[in-house]
C-alpha cells in the first residue's frame, strides 16, 4: 500500500470554520436527483451533504471515516450515508470508489411509496431518515446489488442518463429493501443540537488547537452548558470526545504513513508523546507501535 505524503496528513483549517455541508447543485446544477462520481487515492476532509450519498467499492478497499469509528470496506460492498452524518472517505492508491448522490426528495419519494419491506434493517434506516436517524447503512458483497451498480455506472454515456440514473437507483433500493440478510445498521445515530454538530465539526479539522473556552465564546454558551450538552447526547465529555477523533487520526498516520509516534503526538495537538502513548493504550487497547505493525502487514 502506498504511503500518504506528509503534507496530505492533516486538515488544518482557518479560524472561525465551523465545517461546510455539500450541496447536490455543486455537482449538476438544480433539478438533478442523482449524480455519479468516481474517486481514485482519495482523502476527503470532514463534511455532510444535503444529500444522500452511496459509496460503492468497485475495485480495492476503502475506509469511510465516521465520528465514532471507520467503517472498512472491501470490493463489492456499498454504504448508504445518511445526509446529517459527518464523515470523511480514505480511498487508497489502486483501489476505486463510485459515489452516487442521490436527492432526499428523491429518496423520501420513493420510499413513502414503498409498503412492506423483507429488510427490517432497511426500513429501520428509512423510516427514522427524516428525523435524527441512523448514520449509515452497510451492504456486504452481494451479486444482484453489484449488478444494478454496474449499470449505474454505464448509464454515465446514455443520452437519457437521468431518467436511466433514477430508475436504476430505485432498482437498487428496491432490491436492498427485499434481501433476506447481509444489511447492517450503523449502531449511533445522527444526533445532537446544531450547536454540538458544529462543534464536532471543528473538531474533526482544529483538533490541535480548539478548546472548549474558544468554543464557549463563540457560542454564547458556558462551559458547563456545553459539557452538559456532550454528556447528554454522547454521553461523554468535551475532552474525551477530543481526544477520540485525535486517535482516530492518529490511527490513520500510523497506517498510512511512516511519521514517527513522537511528531503524529505532537501534530495531534498532544503536549506529551507519553500522555498520547497512554491514551492510545487505553482507548485502543494497544500501543502505538503494535498497531501500526499490525495495520501495514
Amino acid at each position: 500500500m502506498k504511503k500518504m505524503q506528509i503534507n496530505d496528513q492533516l486538515h488544518p483549517v482557518s479560524k472561525g470554520y465551523i465545517g461546510y455541508v455539500e450541496h447536490l447543485a455543486q455537482y449538476t446544477g438544480e433539478g438533478a436527483n442523482v449524480v455519479v462520481n468516481i474517486h481514485k487515492n482519495s482523502r476527503m476532509n470532514f463534511h455532510m451533504h444535503d444529500f444522500y450519498e452511496i459509496n460503492y467499492v468497485t475495485a480495492g478497499e476503502c475506509n469511510n471515516l465516521f465520528e465514532d469509528g471507520p467503517l472498512a470496506m472491501k470490493q463489492g460492498d456499498f454504504v448508504i450515508v445518511h445526509p446529517s452524518a459527518m464523515h470523511s472517505l480514505f480511498v487508497d492508491n489502486g483501489s476505486e470508489v463510485y459515489n452516487f448522490l442521490v436527492s432526499r426528495e428523491f429518496i423520501y419519494g420513493l420510499f413513502s411509496r414503498i409498503k412492506e419491506c423483507e429488510n427490517a434493517e432497511f426500513s429501520r434506516f428509512f423510516r427514522a431518515s427524516r428525523k435524527e436517524g441512523f448514520k449509515y447503512l452497510y451492504v456486504s458483497n452481494k451479486k444482484t446489488t453489484a449488478a444494478i451498480a454496474k449499470n449505474l455506472i454505464s448509464a454515465k454515456k446514455s443520452s437519457v442518463r437521468p431518467l436511466l440514473y433514477e430508475a436504476l437507483m430505485q432498482e437498487l433500493l428496491l432490491a436492498v429493501s427485499q434481501m433476506k440478510r447481509g444489511v447492517y445498521l450503523s449502531k449511533s445515530t445522527v444526533q445532537g443540537t446544531a450547536v454540538l454538530q458544529n462543534i464536532l465539526i471543528r473538531m474533526q479539522y482544529d483538533y490541535k488547537t480548539i478548546t472548549l473556552d474558544d468554543m464557549a465564546k463563540e457560542y454564547g454558551y458556558s462551559k458547563a452548558h456545553i459539557c452538559k450538552l456532550f454528556r447528554l447526547h454522547y454521553d461523554t465529555t468535551f475532552s474525551q470526545k477530543l481526544n477520540q477523533i485525535r486517535i482516530l487520526h492518529a490511527q490513520k498516520l500510523l497506517s498510512d504513513t511512516h511519521m514517527p509516534v513522537t511528531e503524529i503526538a505532537y501534530a495531534l495537538g498532544f503536549d506529551s508523546p507519553e500522555y498520547f502513548h497512554r491514551l492510545f493504550k487505553k482507548i485502543c487497547l494497544e500501543s502505538p507501535g503494535s498497531y501500526r505493525l499490525k495495520a501495514q502487514e
